[in-house]
């Protein structure tokens, strides 16, 4: 009844299903506790008084073993209040990672530091890269079996309204540990979340740069392992804590910057996509360092920034740089975004617009049929993954250049399929049609690899060699493709900057795998917020969202981490 009223999912459903499952295998051996049901079925004196059920629920709910929130002031703007000054919640990462090894050993082993080993493992793996080579890491004593490398993932979610022309965006901060790999709601870590429209950029009245500095003090003390002895502002503390070790001498780094380019231009403030000048990894751009320039002789190529050249270049202004070891070579290219959301969705496009307008017979409805079943009979043969639901007109034309509408994951595996439906009609002695699909076969062997090598934080010498020349290659074949299109009345193949970006990823590959800095957890995690986001929206102010948001996730994270069932996640 529930779900035909429209008031649970029906993933839900089967979810809820599952764990009455559970529930009643827990019967049968004697473990099942009645007095819980008891309790939740009291709630709100049994439902009669339903604007209670909400307190009653938060009194019953154990005292996590977690950190409090951490409120400070920040400066906000308002369409009708103007500027002003709220309190903010934030979980502090160092508190977060030392109540998680105190308190949750065995979620600090599955979702912080699996074992020592494989600390090690990590650090053996990325030592030759330029990242290492200027990171103070390495002159820090045990680093290799006490440093924990992490990963801050920064994103925008829809907190009201989603879906609608009037939804309001909040921008969300999180972390976790580049050893480890899972559900995102157990190895991805909430910091804080702030409204976008809230945010305000003007000179002594920066919403992001008040956060950025708690944030990087924060991440500061982590990087001494130690509770801080000073706060943010420098001021001593008097705390029987301060100086003495977070976690048993463990500390972390910050290795990775994760986000969109939109993130990394608006947040970072590092160069925009759209630019002249696109690249932060680089000089690159439209003109004299051709950024699509895709040959091993590429001058951009000669010219990758050092750390020292690229603070020399003014782009450090954002304080996320401001913390240990963090640089533009904490920017690896994120190959969701670069690739799947970026050069596949031109490829994939442009390819099935030239199958249903122009190489099969019929008329494009007729031939988007053909295509389909085609592409549904691979499905089915293969098992893939994440296929397509259903394939439109309107989901690969544009006014501008086509470009197919798609989720990351859809569009990865829809990479073979097409390519063997390509194939099927393809004619042979064109040349052209020749270089399509060879650039096809390339951009998903570039996925093979990546697919082919899901545990190992760097990709082997040969294979990492294999990675780059295919990446050249299949580059190298889009831009003449899309310069073959350039003079049609409908341009094809129009590789975006995004291009060069899966380059960098490329060449970067032998020093980290792009497993490891894609955002599909952090996208994964966004979606998770959006729900709590939206439970906790009802009847406040958008600033008082983001700390209500934090209440609930300490509690929600504590049950994850501490219930056995809540390992249900890893196959609901």
């Amino acid at each position: 009844m529930l779900w035909a009223w429209g008031m649970i999912s029906p993933q839900m459903l089967q979810h809820t299903m599952l764990l009455f499952q559970r529930d009643m295998q827990r019967r049968d051996d004697g473990t099942f506790d009645q007095k819980i049901v008891d309790m939740l079925a009291a709630l709100g004196r049994r439902g009669a008084i339903p604007s209670n059920i909400h307190r009653d629920l938060s009194r019953a709910m154990p005292v996590p073993s977690m950190p409090a929130p951490h409120s400070f002031i920040v400066p906000l703007k308002h369409s009708v209040l103007g500027f002003m000054h709220k309190s903010l919640d934030m979980l502090l990462p160092h508190e977060l990672f030392s109540a998680i090894y105190h308190y949750y050993p065995a979620a600090w082993r599955d979702c912080i530091c699996p074992s020592v080993d494989r600390l090690g493992l990590f650090w053996r793996s990325v030592q030759s890269g330029p990242h290492f080579g200027g990171h103070p890491v390495r002159h820090r004593e045990n680093f290799r079996s006490k440093c924990v490398p992490l990963s801050l993932h920064g994103d925008g979610t829809p907190a009201m309204g989603v879906g609608k022309a009037w939804s309001k965006m909040i921008d969300v901060w999180s972390w976790s540990s580049v050893l480890v790999t899972g559900p995102t709601v157990l190895n991805v870590f909430f910091i804080f979340c702030v409204h976008t429209v809230l945010q305000c950029t003007r000179e002594g009245h920066d919403t992001l740069g008040v956060c950025f500095k708690k944030m990087v003090w924060s991440f500061t003390c982590l990087w001494n392992g130690t509770w801080p002895t000073t706060d943010w502002n420098g001021m001593p503390i008097h705390d029987s804590r301060a100086g003495t070790p977070l976690a048993g001498g463990f500390f972390a780094a910050i290795w990775v910057l994760l986000g969109d380019l939109d993130y990394v231009a608006k947040d970072l403030r590092l160069p925009n996509s759209n630019s002249l000048a696109p690249c932060c990894l680089c000089p690159a751009n439209s003109s004299t360092i051709p950024w699509y320039d895709f040959r091993l002789s590429a001058r951009w190529l000669r010219e990758i920034y050092t750390e020292h050249a690229w603070r020399a270049s003014g782009w450090a202004v954002c304080e996320i740089f401001k913390i240990p070891g963090v640089s533009q070579h904490s920017c690896y290219p994120d190959w969701m975004h670069a690739k799947h959301l970026g050069s596949d969705k031109v490829l994939l496009g442009s390819v099935l617009y030239l199958l249903v307008n122009f190489i099969l017979p019929g008329e494009p409805e007729t031939n988007l049929s053909v295509v389909w079943a085609g592409i549904q009979l691979f499905y089915s043969q293969n098992h893939v993954g994440n296929p397509f639901g259903n394939l439109k007109l309107t989901m690969f034309t544009a006014r501008s250049t086509p470009k197919l509408k798609g989720k990351a994951a859809e569009v990865r595996d829809l990479g073979h399929a097409l390519h063997h439906v390509f194939k099927l009609h393809m004619n042979t002695a064109l040349q052209l049609h020749r270089r399509i699909e060879l650039c096809m076969r390339l951009g998903a062997h570039l996925d093979d690899i990546l697919a082919e090598h899901p545990d190992c934080f760097v990709l082997p010498p040969l294979v990492a060699a294999d990675f780059v020349s295919s990446g050249f290659m299949h580059l190298e074949l889009f831009m003449q493709l899309r310069e073959h299109f350039q003079i049609e009345a409908y341009p094809l193949f129009q590789l975006t900057s995004k291009g060069h970006y899966v380059m960098h990823s490329c060449l970067l590959a032998r020093f980290l795998n792009p497993r490891l800095a894609w955002c599909y957890s952090g996208e994964d995690f966004m979606g998770k917020v959006r729900h709590l986001a939206l439970s906790c929206s009802k009847g406040c102010q958008p600033w008082q969202v983001s700390n209500k948001m934090l209440q609930k996730y300490i509690v929600a994270l504590h049950l994850t981490l501490t219930d056995p069932r809540a390992w249900l996640w890893r196959t609901a």
